[in-house]
Protein backbone atom coordinates (compact mmCIF):
# COMPACT_ATOMS: atom_id res chain seq x y z
CA UNK A 1 0.00 0.00 0.00
CA UNK A 2 1.76 3.47 -1.16
CA UNK A 3 1.06 6.05 1.62
CA UNK A 4 0.34 9.53 0.01
CA UNK A 5 2.66 12.13 0.44
CA UNK A 6 1.74 14.94 2.28
CA UNK A 7 2.84 18.93 1.04
CA UNK A 8 4.91 19.48 3.55
CA UNK A 9 6.96 16.00 3.45
CA UNK A 10 7.53 17.32 -0.54
CA UNK A 11 8.87 21.28 1.17
CA UNK A 12 12.79 21.04 1.52
CA UNK A 13 14.65 20.57 4.29
CA UNK A 14 15.86 23.76 4.81
CA UNK A 15 11.87 25.01 4.37
CA UNK A 16 10.67 22.86 6.76
CA UNK A 17 13.02 23.37 9.27
CA UNK A 18 12.59 27.46 8.75
CA UNK A 19 8.73 27.03 9.39
CA UNK A 20 8.95 25.05 12.87
CA UNK A 21 11.35 28.02 13.98
CA UNK A 22 9.58 30.73 13.55
CA UNK A 23 6.47 28.49 14.12
CA UNK A 24 3.15 30.69 12.39
CA UNK A 25 5.50 33.72 11.48
CA UNK A 26 5.77 33.25 7.66
CA UNK A 27 1.60 32.88 7.37
CA UNK A 28 1.10 35.89 9.57
CA UNK A 29 2.55 38.58 7.57
CA UNK A 30 1.97 36.43 4.18
CA UNK A 31 -1.07 37.78 4.67
CA UNK A 32 -1.56 41.59 4.69
CA UNK A 33 -4.96 41.38 7.29
CA UNK A 34 -3.16 39.61 9.94
CA UNK A 35 0.44 40.97 9.13
CA UNK A 36 -1.64 44.60 10.12
CA UNK A 37 -3.37 43.03 13.21
CA UNK A 38 -0.17 41.94 14.44
CA UNK A 39 1.45 45.43 14.55
CA UNK A 40 -1.64 46.55 15.34
CA UNK A 41 -1.28 44.39 18.72
CA UNK A 42 1.98 45.39 18.75
CA UNK A 43 1.75 49.18 18.79
CA UNK A 44 -1.03 48.50 21.50
CA UNK A 45 0.98 46.26 23.63
CA UNK A 46 3.43 48.79 23.71
CA UNK A 47 1.19 51.58 24.73
CA UNK A 48 -0.27 49.22 27.61
CA UNK A 49 3.43 48.46 29.11
CA UNK A 50 4.81 52.20 28.73
CA UNK A 51 1.55 53.34 31.25
CA UNK A 52 1.36 50.44 33.07
CA UNK A 53 4.77 50.25 34.18
CA UNK A 54 5.02 53.80 35.91
CA UNK A 55 1.33 54.64 36.79
CA UNK A 56 1.88 53.64 40.56
CA UNK A 57 5.23 56.32 40.02
CA UNK A 58 2.94 58.77 38.65
CA UNK A 59 -0.02 58.52 41.04
CA UNK A 60 2.54 58.48 44.03
CA UNK A 61 3.94 61.28 43.15
CA UNK A 62 0.80 63.39 41.77
CA UNK A 63 -1.51 62.89 44.17
CA UNK A 64 0.80 61.85 47.23
CA UNK A 65 -0.72 58.59 48.25
CA UNK A 66 0.81 55.39 49.92
CA UNK A 67 0.53 51.18 48.29
CA UNK A 68 -2.85 50.89 49.48
CA UNK A 69 -4.52 53.57 47.87
CA UNK A 70 -1.99 52.73 44.25
CA UNK A 71 -3.42 49.05 44.62
CA UNK A 72 -7.55 50.64 44.69
CA UNK A 73 -6.15 52.16 41.11
CA UNK A 74 -5.54 48.61 40.04
CA UNK A 75 -8.67 47.42 41.12
CA UNK A 76 -10.99 50.29 40.01
CA UNK A 77 -9.06 49.31 36.34
CA UNK A 78 -9.79 45.33 36.52
CA UNK A 79 -13.27 45.95 37.25
CA UNK A 80 -14.06 48.45 34.52
CA UNK A 81 -12.23 45.60 32.75
CA UNK A 82 -14.20 42.81 34.23
CA UNK A 83 -17.46 44.58 33.12
CA UNK A 84 -16.71 46.46 29.88
CA UNK A 85 -14.89 43.83 28.07
CA UNK A 86 -17.36 40.89 27.44
CA UNK A 87 -20.24 43.34 26.98
CA UNK A 88 -17.94 45.09 24.21
CA UNK A 89 -17.60 41.49 22.53
CA UNK A 90 -21.30 40.76 22.95
CA UNK A 91 -21.99 43.96 21.36
CA UNK A 92 -19.24 43.54 18.20
CA UNK A 93 -20.90 39.74 17.86
CA UNK A 94 -24.45 40.98 17.32
CA UNK A 95 -23.69 44.14 15.08
CA UNK A 96 -20.24 43.68 13.52
CA UNK A 97 -18.57 46.92 14.77
CA UNK A 98 -15.27 45.07 15.77
CA UNK A 99 -13.04 47.85 13.93
CA UNK A 100 -15.82 50.63 14.88
CA UNK A 101 -15.95 49.66 18.58
CA UNK A 102 -11.47 48.99 18.96
CA UNK A 103 -11.05 52.66 17.50
CA UNK A 104 -13.30 53.79 19.79
CA UNK A 105 -11.21 52.49 22.41
CA UNK A 106 -7.68 53.52 21.25
CA UNK A 107 -9.48 57.22 20.91
CA UNK A 108 -10.60 57.16 24.22
CA UNK A 109 -7.66 55.69 26.06
CA UNK A 110 -5.87 58.37 24.25
CA UNK A 111 -7.51 60.95 25.79
CA UNK A 112 -7.77 59.20 29.39
CA UNK A 113 -4.02 59.05 28.85
CA UNK A 114 -3.86 62.43 28.21
CA UNK A 115 -5.83 63.51 30.95
CA UNK A 116 -3.16 62.15 33.18
CA UNK A 117 -0.90 64.85 32.64
CA UNK A 118 -3.65 67.52 33.99
CA UNK A 119 -4.84 65.61 36.80
CA UNK A 120 -4.84 67.15 39.91
CA UNK A 121 -7.36 64.95 42.52
CA UNK A 122 -7.39 61.46 43.47
CA UNK A 123 -10.60 60.66 42.58
CA UNK A 124 -10.28 62.10 38.84
CA UNK A 125 -6.89 59.63 38.74
CA UNK A 126 -9.32 56.71 39.54
CA UNK A 127 -11.55 57.63 36.88
CA UNK A 128 -8.81 58.28 34.61
CA UNK A 129 -6.67 54.59 35.54
CA UNK A 130 -10.52 52.73 35.32
CA UNK A 131 -10.52 53.80 31.46
CA UNK A 132 -7.09 51.14 31.10
CA UNK A 133 -9.25 48.66 31.59
CA UNK A 134 -10.55 48.37 28.44
CA UNK A 135 -8.73 46.18 26.27
CA UNK A 136 -8.52 46.26 22.44
CA UNK A 137 -6.76 42.88 22.49
CA UNK A 138 -9.89 40.97 22.52
CA UNK A 139 -11.53 42.77 19.98
CA UNK A 140 -8.08 42.34 17.91
CA UNK A 141 -8.20 38.89 18.09
CA UNK A 142 -11.75 38.49 17.18
CA UNK A 143 -11.38 40.56 14.38
CA UNK A 144 -7.94 38.41 13.86
CA UNK A 145 -10.45 35.03 14.04
CA UNK A 146 -13.04 36.91 11.58
CA UNK A 147 -10.58 37.03 8.37
CA UNK A 148 -9.48 33.28 9.36
CA UNK A 149 -12.90 32.50 9.20
CA UNK A 150 -13.39 34.39 5.88
CA UNK A 151 -10.85 31.74 4.17
CA UNK A 152 -11.43 29.03 2.23
CA UNK A 153 -11.69 25.83 4.00
CA UNK A 154 -8.40 24.89 1.72
CA UNK A 155 -6.60 27.67 3.19
CA UNK A 156 -7.23 27.44 6.77
CA UNK A 157 -3.66 26.12 7.83
CA UNK A 158 -2.12 26.33 11.27
CA UNK A 159 -5.09 28.22 12.30
CA UNK A 160 -3.80 28.06 15.93
CA UNK A 161 -0.19 29.12 14.48
CA UNK A 162 -2.02 32.02 13.68
CA UNK A 163 -3.78 33.05 16.59
CA UNK A 164 -0.72 31.90 19.00
CA UNK A 165 1.65 34.45 16.85
CA UNK A 166 -0.84 37.64 17.06
CA UNK A 167 -1.23 37.10 20.70
CA UNK A 168 2.46 36.96 20.90
CA UNK A 169 2.56 40.52 19.50
CA UNK A 170 0.68 42.17 22.23
CA UNK A 171 3.37 40.12 24.34
CA UNK A 172 6.48 41.74 22.46
CA UNK A 173 4.83 45.47 22.60
CA UNK A 174 4.62 44.44 26.78
CA UNK A 175 8.65 44.04 26.46
CA UNK A 176 9.26 47.07 24.67
CA UNK A 177 6.48 49.52 26.06
CA UNK A 178 8.33 49.61 29.63
CA UNK A 179 11.94 50.18 28.45
CA UNK A 180 10.86 52.72 26.22
CA UNK A 181 9.08 54.46 28.83
CA UNK A 182 12.41 54.08 31.24
CA UNK A 183 14.49 55.85 28.14
CA UNK A 184 11.87 58.63 27.79
CA UNK A 185 11.95 59.42 31.68
CA UNK A 186 15.67 59.35 31.93
CA UNK A 187 15.56 62.10 29.39
CA UNK A 188 12.70 63.81 30.06
CA UNK A 189 13.40 63.73 33.82
CA UNK A 190 9.55 63.42 34.73
CA UNK A 191 6.80 60.49 34.07
CA UNK A 192 4.15 62.90 32.42
CA UNK A 193 5.86 62.56 28.56
CA UNK A 194 5.41 59.11 28.79
CA UNK A 195 1.38 58.97 28.58
CA UNK A 196 1.83 61.40 25.69
CA UNK A 197 3.58 58.76 24.04
CA UNK A 198 1.38 56.21 24.80
CA UNK A 199 -1.51 58.29 23.83
CA UNK A 200 0.15 59.01 20.69
CA UNK A 201 0.90 55.03 19.84
CA UNK A 202 -2.46 54.07 20.56
CA UNK A 203 -3.62 56.72 17.98
CA UNK A 204 -1.32 55.34 15.30
CA UNK A 205 -2.98 51.89 16.15
CA UNK A 206 -6.29 53.09 15.32
CA UNK A 207 -5.05 54.61 12.44
CA UNK A 208 -3.83 51.55 11.57
CA UNK A 209 -7.06 49.44 12.20
CA UNK A 210 -9.10 51.75 9.82
CA UNK A 211 -7.08 50.65 6.87
CA UNK A 212 -8.59 46.82 7.13
CA UNK A 213 -11.40 46.81 5.60
CA UNK A 214 -14.03 43.81 7.70
CA UNK A 215 -17.27 44.19 8.77
CA UNK A 216 -20.72 42.85 7.51
CA UNK A 217 -19.35 41.22 4.24
CA UNK A 218 -16.29 38.98 6.17
CA UNK A 219 -18.76 38.19 8.79
CA UNK A 220 -21.29 36.84 5.84
CA UNK A 221 -18.55 34.95 4.53
CA UNK A 222 -16.85 33.74 7.18
CA UNK A 223 -20.71 32.57 8.35
CA UNK A 224 -21.01 30.78 5.01
CA UNK A 225 -17.66 28.53 5.33
CA UNK A 226 -18.73 27.64 8.86
CA UNK A 227 -19.15 23.88 8.74
CA UNK A 228 -22.18 22.19 10.62
CA UNK A 229 -20.83 21.06 13.16
CA UNK A 230 -19.16 24.33 14.12
CA UNK A 231 -22.77 26.02 14.15
CA UNK A 232 -24.57 23.24 15.87
CA UNK A 233 -22.01 23.38 18.62
CA UNK A 234 -22.32 27.75 18.69
CA UNK A 235 -26.10 27.42 18.93
CA UNK A 236 -25.90 24.95 21.79
CA UNK A 237 -26.15 27.41 24.90
CA UNK A 238 -23.68 27.26 27.23
CA UNK A 239 -24.90 26.64 30.88
CA UNK A 240 -24.58 30.01 32.73
CA UNK A 241 -23.21 28.16 35.56
CA UNK A 242 -20.52 26.20 33.68
CA UNK A 243 -19.64 29.55 32.10
CA UNK A 244 -18.98 30.97 35.36
CA UNK A 245 -16.94 28.25 36.79
CA UNK A 246 -14.95 28.19 33.54
CA UNK A 247 -14.58 31.98 33.81
CA UNK A 248 -13.33 31.53 37.86
CA UNK A 249 -11.10 28.80 36.76
CA UNK A 250 -9.40 30.79 33.83
CA UNK A 251 -9.27 33.68 36.49
CA UNK A 252 -7.11 31.04 39.19
CA UNK A 253 -5.16 29.57 36.22
CA UNK A 254 -3.65 33.14 35.73
CA UNK A 255 -2.98 33.84 39.14
CA UNK A 256 0.70 32.83 39.35
CA UNK A 257 1.48 35.77 36.91
CA UNK A 258 -0.34 38.20 38.94
CA UNK A 259 1.26 36.97 42.05
CA UNK A 260 4.88 37.26 40.35
CA UNK A 261 3.64 40.85 39.23
CA UNK A 262 2.40 41.85 42.51
CA UNK A 263 5.37 40.47 44.52
CA UNK A 264 8.22 39.38 43.39
CA UNK A 265 10.03 42.67 43.87
CA UNK A 266 8.94 42.40 47.10
CA UNK A 267 10.41 38.97 47.45
CA UNK A 268 13.66 39.93 46.13
CA UNK A 269 14.31 43.13 48.19
CA UNK A 270 12.37 42.92 51.46
CA UNK A 271 12.53 38.94 51.48
CA UNK A 272 16.44 38.23 49.83
CA UNK A 273 17.96 41.78 51.15
CA UNK A 274 18.91 42.85 47.03
CA UNK A 275 19.02 45.93 46.07
CA UNK A 276 16.09 47.38 43.91
CA UNK A 277 18.66 46.99 40.21
CA UNK A 278 17.96 43.60 40.50
CA UNK A 279 14.35 42.81 39.69
CA UNK A 280 14.79 44.06 36.22
CA UNK A 281 16.23 41.33 35.00
CA UNK A 282 13.93 38.94 36.42
CA UNK A 283 10.97 40.43 34.80
CA UNK A 284 12.95 40.70 31.28
CA UNK A 285 13.75 36.83 31.09
CA UNK A 286 10.83 35.79 32.00
CA UNK A 287 8.74 37.93 29.25
CA UNK A 288 11.85 36.43 26.97
CA UNK A 289 10.87 33.36 27.99
CA UNK A 290 7.16 33.57 27.41
CA UNK A 291 7.37 35.72 23.41
CA UNK A 292 9.87 32.90 22.35
CA UNK A 293 7.55 30.17 23.72
CA UNK A 294 3.95 31.58 23.04
CA UNK A 295 4.33 30.64 18.55
CA UNK A 296 4.78 26.83 19.63
CA UNK A 297 2.04 27.00 22.38
CA UNK A 298 -0.61 27.37 19.19
CA UNK A 299 1.22 24.14 17.68
CA UNK A 300 0.86 22.19 20.99
CA UNK A 301 -3.01 23.31 21.32
CA UNK A 302 -3.54 22.69 17.90
CA UNK A 303 -2.35 19.12 18.35
CA UNK A 304 -3.12 18.07 21.56
CA UNK A 305 -6.07 20.53 22.54
CA UNK A 306 -6.28 23.62 23.80
CA UNK A 307 -7.68 22.56 27.46
CA UNK A 308 -4.72 20.05 27.73
CA UNK A 309 -2.12 22.86 27.04
CA UNK A 310 -4.15 24.72 29.93
CA UNK A 311 -3.62 21.31 32.17
CA UNK A 312 -0.46 21.64 31.80
CA UNK A 313 0.17 25.80 32.42
CA UNK A 314 -1.80 25.09 35.97
CA UNK A 315 1.20 22.40 36.50
CA UNK A 316 3.56 25.04 35.64
CA UNK A 317 1.96 27.69 37.76
CA UNK A 318 1.92 25.25 40.95
CA UNK A 319 5.42 24.30 40.52
CA UNK A 320 6.60 27.90 40.07
CA UNK A 321 4.75 29.35 43.07
CA UNK A 322 5.79 25.79 45.21
CA UNK A 323 9.67 26.78 44.32
CA UNK A 324 9.74 30.52 45.12
CA UNK A 325 8.20 30.10 48.48
CA UNK A 326 10.79 28.60 49.16
CA UNK A 327 13.88 30.19 47.00
CA UNK A 328 16.58 31.07 49.43
CA UNK A 329 18.87 33.09 46.96
CA UNK A 330 18.64 35.78 44.06
CA UNK A 331 20.38 32.79 41.64
CA UNK A 332 17.36 30.66 42.53
CA UNK A 333 15.08 33.01 41.59
CA UNK A 334 16.67 34.06 38.61
CA UNK A 335 16.21 30.49 37.65
CA UNK A 336 13.12 29.81 38.52
CA UNK A 337 11.37 32.66 36.26
CA UNK A 338 12.44 30.95 33.26
CA UNK A 339 9.16 28.78 34.63
CA UNK A 340 7.00 31.54 35.07
CA UNK A 341 7.70 32.26 31.61
CA UNK A 342 6.83 29.08 30.06
CA UNK A 343 3.82 29.17 32.16
CA UNK A 344 2.54 32.27 31.08
CA UNK A 345 2.89 31.14 27.12
CA UNK A 346 1.08 27.96 27.98
CA UNK A 347 -1.85 29.52 29.76
CA UNK A 348 -2.46 33.25 28.12
CA UNK A 349 -2.17 31.84 24.52
CA UNK A 350 -4.23 28.22 25.11
CA UNK A 351 -7.10 29.75 27.18
CA UNK A 352 -7.63 32.52 24.10
CA UNK A 353 -7.97 29.67 21.99
CA UNK A 354 -9.98 27.41 24.13
CA UNK A 355 -12.52 30.15 24.40
CA UNK A 356 -12.55 31.03 20.65
CA UNK A 357 -12.88 27.15 20.33
CA UNK A 358 -15.71 27.51 22.58
CA UNK A 359 -17.79 30.04 20.74
CA UNK A 360 -16.50 30.00 17.38
CA UNK A 361 -19.13 31.95 15.81
CA UNK A 362 -18.92 34.60 18.68
CA UNK A 363 -14.97 35.39 18.43
CA UNK A 364 -15.86 38.88 20.14
CA UNK A 365 -17.54 37.65 23.26
CA UNK A 366 -14.68 35.00 23.68
CA UNK A 367 -12.33 37.42 23.58
CA UNK A 368 -14.31 40.14 25.90
CA UNK A 369 -14.00 37.05 28.61
CA UNK A 370 -10.34 36.69 27.68
CA UNK A 371 -9.68 40.30 28.76
CA UNK A 372 -12.19 40.29 31.99
CA UNK A 373 -10.26 37.15 33.13
CA UNK A 374 -7.21 39.54 32.80
CA UNK A 375 -8.78 41.84 34.54
CA UNK A 376 -10.22 40.05 37.36
CA UNK A 377 -6.53 38.06 38.55
CA UNK A 378 -5.09 41.36 39.79
CA UNK A 379 -8.41 41.87 41.36
CA UNK A 380 -8.08 38.61 43.23
CA UNK A 381 -4.71 39.37 44.25
CA UNK A 382 -5.09 42.42 45.11
CA UNK A 383 -8.24 41.88 47.52
CA UNK A 384 -6.96 38.35 49.37
CA UNK A 385 -3.51 37.71 48.46
CA UNK A 386 -2.61 41.34 49.65
CA UNK A 387 -4.00 40.73 53.58
CA UNK A 388 -2.38 37.31 53.14
CA UNK A 389 1.02 38.91 52.36
CA UNK A 390 0.45 41.61 54.78
CA UNK A 391 -0.09 39.16 58.20
CA UNK A 392 2.04 36.20 57.21
CA UNK A 393 4.73 37.82 55.21
CA UNK A 394 5.83 38.06 51.25
CA UNK A 395 6.42 33.74 50.68
CA UNK A 396 2.88 33.27 51.94
CA UNK A 397 1.46 34.73 48.47
CA UNK A 398 3.43 32.17 46.35
CA UNK A 399 2.19 29.27 48.71
CA UNK A 400 -1.66 30.53 48.81
CA UNK A 401 -1.02 31.00 45.05
CA UNK A 402 0.23 27.28 44.46
CA UNK A 403 -2.71 25.79 46.62
CA UNK A 404 -4.93 27.77 44.65
CA UNK A 405 -3.82 26.24 41.66
CA UNK A 406 -4.75 22.93 42.65
CA UNK A 407 -8.36 24.75 43.18
CA UNK A 408 -7.67 25.75 39.47
CA UNK A 409 -7.37 21.96 38.31
CA UNK A 410 -10.53 20.62 39.90
CA UNK A 411 -12.76 23.87 38.96
CA UNK A 412 -11.58 23.66 35.77
CA UNK A 413 -12.08 20.01 34.97
CA UNK A 414 -15.59 20.71 35.88
CA UNK A 415 -16.00 23.65 33.73
CA UNK A 416 -14.80 21.97 30.86
CA UNK A 417 -16.59 18.93 31.46
CA UNK A 418 -19.63 20.72 31.50
CA UNK A 419 -19.32 23.39 28.39
CA UNK A 420 -17.51 20.65 26.30
CA UNK A 421 -20.28 18.28 25.91
CA UNK A 422 -23.20 19.97 25.16
CA UNK A 423 -26.38 18.61 23.82
CA UNK A 424 -27.29 19.97 20.02
CA UNK A 425 -30.19 22.37 19.89
CA UNK A 426 -33.52 21.90 20.35
CA UNK A 427 -35.40 21.93 17.19
CA UNK A 428 -38.85 21.55 16.21
CA UNK A 429 -39.74 18.07 14.31
CA UNK A 430 -41.97 18.29 11.42
CA UNK A 431 -45.66 16.83 11.56
CA UNK A 432 -46.23 12.94 11.07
Amino acid sequence: MVRPVSADSRMPATKRLGGAILAGYPDVFAAPPFRSLFFVLLLCGTASGMSMSYVSVWAANTFGIGPQAVAMLFIASGMTGAIANPLLGLLSDRRGWRRQLIVGQLALMSLAYLGYTQATTYAVGVGLVAFSGLGVMGLAMAMVNDFVRALPETERRNVARILAVERTGWSIGIIIGPAGAAAIVTTAGGTLPVFVAAAAIQLVAGALVCTLRTGTATRRRATSVSTGAESARSSASIPTMALVQLVAALVLVMLPSQTRTMYLALFVTKVLGEPAGTVGPLFALNAVVAVLTMPYVGAAADRFGAHRVLYVGVLVGIVYCTLQTFAASYAQTLAIQTLIGFGIALWSTSALIYLQQLMPARAGTAGGLYIAVQQLAPVLSGLLLGPIAEALGIPSAFAATAALGVAALALFATAHRAVAVRPPPVTAKPPP
